[in-house]
């Protein structure tokens, strides 16, 4: 209920929920000093939507610990470690259809809202107006998904602002504007610009489902939440990394089950 002012990630998110505890009888961890930072300021909302901001632009995790003993919660701000890259000190190896820990793969690709051609509308009214359009290759028939780009914001004119280096009566800056108009290759840039910024969220998707194994490597042991791992499919010919992002503890008479999620996968190279 106040604004919370935040450059060290780890310490901001610590301090947020401090400041708004009201009572609320889970612990704060100690902190480990990740040195993550981010820089911002935040006026009332909410610390779950704070920390969650925060976690995000800094690349760090959270979570909530329970100590079955004391019957004590603790807020746990935590950093997962790079282990992707081989032959570096934090590898210690790799999920693989081929060593036998993952089960099932299955790569799902969708397309359902993919675009490959932006028809890029500019300044002007009607028959006048300013139409650019731009393709990730040569595309047609069917094969052609178009895309509307309403670029109206972009005009042919533009502002310049300049301070005059004198003040009015209230010692507020004198600024001076000036127009200026782009020229044909500037403006076509400007609207194909836009209109492949429009393609790129428009792009197909990849997903990637499989089965991970506790053998080789264990989860708790090898490996931890908020760990980038390498993920080898050798049936499909592609190796990615992925962040390690839940783990659910199955406790069952016949023994303990892991299920792990991975997620943020990103292609790697080979």
């Amino acid at each position: 209920m106040a604004t919370e002012n935040i450059t060290d990630a780890e310490q901001g998110m610590y301090t947020a929920y401090e400041n708004n505890r009201r009572g609320l009888p889970v612990e704060i961890a100690p902190v480990d000093g990740y040195g993550r930072a981010a820089v911002m300021e935040r006026t009332w909302g909410d610390v779950l939507g704070l920390w969650e901001t925060v976690a995000g632009a800094s690349g760090l995790g959270f979570k909530v610990l329970f100590d079955p003993e004391t019957g004590i919660e603790t807020s746990k701000v935590y950093c997962g470690i790079d282990r992707s890259i081989h032959g570096s000190n934090d590898y210690i190896g790799y999920f693989g259809t081929d060593i036998g820990n993952v089960e099932n793969p299955e790569i799902v690709s969708g397309s359902s809202n993919y675009k490959n051609v932006a028809v890029v509308a500019g300044g002007g009214d009607g028959a006048d107006r300013y139409v650019r359009v731009v393709s990730l290759g040569p595309v047609t028939g069917e094969n052609r998904r178009e895309l509307f780009v309403d670029a109206r914001d972009l005009q042919r004119t533009y502002q310049v602002a300049t301070d005059t280096g004198t003040v009015d009566e209230n010692g507020n800056p004198i600024i001076d504007y000036e127009t200026k108009t782009y020229t044909n290759q500037e403006y076509d840039d400007l609207l194909d610009g836009r209109g492949f910024a429009k393609l790129a969220e428009h792009m197909q998707n990849l997903s990637i489902k499989c089965n991970i194994l506790q053998n080789e490597i264990r989860y708790g042991v090898d490996y931890f939440l908020g760990d980038r791992m390498p993920v080898r499919l050798v049936e499909f010919g592609i190796t990615v990394s992925a962040v390690v992002s839940s783990a659910l503890h199955i406790q069952e008479k016949s023994g303990e089950t892991i299920k792990i999620t991975l997620s943020d996968f990103k292609i790697m190279e080979v």
